[in-house]
């Protein structure tokens, strides 16, 4: 017998035990994560980003209404007046103005030629690993290893930019001292070195678009350029319903062109469904075992799920010449990568494509390759005129010099080590605080989420002295933790993998609640195992930053036998003086580890962000 629900509610009441729009309940206990439980995955976060953001950020506020330095201890409380005095100081507003061009001329080519550079890889030419690495390669030199490489193209008498226009007939430029010219040159340097991580996302967006897009827009007469880019693959489907405008070919049994792959599907559980089959499958067996079988099974299960099938088979269309029937191929080619759409599908336009390629690839790898033959010559062929670039025999003594001089092994020990723990800190309570976030129903949440997203917008360079302050208070200048610690607070990380999680389907968990694992357990082997592409895509890009800084490290360790890579080749250019064969040698020892580290597992970061949402997807 039916209840009738109470007038107004427009509802009607189901069974016992369901709601009243007839789902069923999800308060069960073992079914959903509990609030505590909630909180203590943030809790590790929380406390290092209220020790290391909140406590620094709140610290550097007061400091700016009062008149303490480092050097004196008595402060008095001033107010406004320091922001006073640096509004009406002109180099405040010089900077400004500086820093807003600067921003603009070097933003604009970020985005422009990442994408060319992106949809030129993803065209299907060959060589797909050898121009990933040609323009991603500069991504990963530290800053140290940049600035040798850039003065020493821009070195007004022998630099490469001076004598590759001497040439023809033009006189040398100071584009590190000109004030027309400065700021144009550190554009260019900023360009060619960051535009790699743009040019990344760019690739793995456009390979994670399904290949049935570019086949639709092929089928439609379109080619090149004028392919469209469908956002949704109801707009990509002909119309197959009677009477439709025009006929088209004929999709594969089962695609609606109305619906989403995902869509229209049923929530409520079928007696005959999968979850009822597995529950009777595991009905019997002790508790444990029988979350020994059922891991295996729900991972399986997930893998096909992310393999469901898009609006065309994953393998493209086959098309007769003779009938309107679309048949799916069995078996994808093995050569078909990229989009030939996006660049047509003529000779002469890929033969474009390719030397389009190739030129941009040389003007990447020239500053790296002028970098190599510098450092296998000595000192006086490096100083003499010309642009060949062997003007002398070969000799690797520059690189024995420095090892000799510099304690490189140590420094780069120290590298291995401070990235090493700052990874694997960043990424286990990032993975907790993420989970927490997605999962949790704690008070609060919201807000916290909130204020951590908002922590992406401060700039690392407000923290610096407060940061320094709260390291001489505790007494560990000059330390590993120093170092690491402050590193270890990432938001952007938090909100890139609870993005992940959300995704992550809820009945995965809830089929190992029911089998009595805990919390913990549902996040170590259900969650993580599920979340290896974007682990991986965040341990990656924790690793390089944290290689890579130069300006904490810097600060907050004298001791040499504390310094990294970056850090430590830049005292010895200063030590030594220039040196240009050395400092060559020097950068070169600082950018090969990662950029093997590149070579071995470029494919694998590929997929990681083009997987994740990193990449758009």
């Amino acid at each position: 017998m039916t209840t009738i629900a109470p007038l107004g509610t427009g509802r009607q009441a189901g069974p016992p035990g369901t709601r009243a729009d007839g789902r069923r309940r999800t308060g069960h206990r073992g079914t959903r994560s509990t609030p505590g439980s909630g909180l203590l995955f943030v809790l590790p976060f929380l406390l290092v980003f209220a020790l290391f953001m909140v406590w620094p950020l709140a610290q550097g506020l007061w400091m700016s209404l009062t008149d303490s330095s480092l050097a004196l201890r008595d402060t008095a409380f001033v107010g406004f007046d320091n922001y006073a005095e640096a509004f009406s100081d002109p180099d405040v507003w010089s900077s400004l103005g500086n820093t807003v061009f600067f921003t603009v001329v070097s933003s604009v080519p970020l985005v422009l030629i990442a994408l060319v550079m992106a949809l030129l890889v993803h065209s299907g030419l060959a060589g797909q690993w050898a121009w990933r690495l040609a323009f991603f390669a500069p991504y990963l030199l530290p800053v140290t290893v940049v600035t040798l490489i850039w003065t020493w193209l821009y070195q007004p008498d022998i630099g490469l930019a001076n004598q590759f226009l001497g040439s023809f007939g033009v006189g040398p430029v100071g584009w590190l001292s000109d004030e027309s010219v400065a700021m144009w040159s550190i554009a260019a340097l900023t360009v060619w070195w960051t535009v790699g991580f743009n040019f990344l996302l760019y690739l793995a967006a456009l390979q994670s678009l399904p290949s049935a897009y570019d086949e639709a827009a092929a089928l439609d007469g379109a080619g090149g350029m004028a392919a469209p880019v469908v956002h949704h693959p109801a707009a990509a489907a002909p119309d197959h319903r009677p009477g439709g405008d025009a006929p088209g070919p004929r999709l594969p049994q089962g695609v609606r062109p109305d619906l989403h792959p995902h869509q229209g599907r049923s929530q409520r559980l079928d007696p005959s469904g999968p979850r009822i089959r597995l529950r009777r499958r595991l009905h019997g067996l002790p508790a444990r075992l029988r979350l020994r079988r059922l891991l295996p099974l729900l991972r399986a299960r997930h893998r096909r799920l992310a393999r469901a099938a898009p609006p065309f088979p994953p393998g493209g269309l086959t098309v007769s010449a003779t009938a309107t029937t679309v048949r799916p191929r069995r078996r994808p080619p093995r050569a078909a990568t990229g989009s030939p759409l996006l660049l047509g599908h003529g000779r002469l336009s890929r033969v474009l494509a390719g030397t389009a390629l190739a030129g941009l690839a040389a003007v990447w790898l020239l500053p790296l390759l002028w970098a190599v033959a510098t450092s296998v010559q000595s000192e006086q062929d490096v100083a003499s005129p010309g642009l060949s670039p062997f003007k002398g025999p070969l000799t690797a003594e520059a690189f024995r010099q420095i090892l000799d001089r510099g304690n490189v092994t140590l420094w780069a020990f120290n590298s291995f080590l401070i990235a090493g723990l700052v990874t694997l800190i960043t990424v286990t309570v990032s993975a907790l605080a993420a989970y927490g976030f997605s999962r949790g129903t704690f008070r609060g949440r919201r807000i916290l989420l909130a204020v951590t997203v908002a922590a992406i917008m401060v700039p690392p360079q407000l923290l610096v002295v407060p940061l320094f302050e709260q390291m001489l208070l505790f007494n560990l200048v000059d330390t590993y933790a120093a170092v690491i610690l402050p590193q270890v607070v990432a938001p952007m990380m938090v909100f890139i993998l609870k993005r992940f999680f959300d995704g992550i389907p809820r009945e995965l968990e809830d089929a190992a609640r029911l089998d009595g694992a805990s919390e913990f357990r549902v996040f170590r082997s259900i969650v993580l195992p599920l979340s290896r592409p974007i682990v991986a895509a965040v341990a990656i890009f924790v690793f390089i930053g944290a290689w890579n800084n130069f300006m904490w490290p810097f600060i907050v360790t004298n001791d040499p036998d504390l310094m990294t890579l970056p850090v430590g080749l830049a005292t010895v250019k200063d030590a030594f003086g220039i040196q240009y064969a050395q400092s060559m040698a020097s950068a070169l020892l600082a950018a090969l580890p990662l950029i093997v580290v590149f070579l071995l597992f470029q494919r694998r970061i590929v997929d990681s962000v083009a997987t994740t949402g990193l990449g758009g997807s």
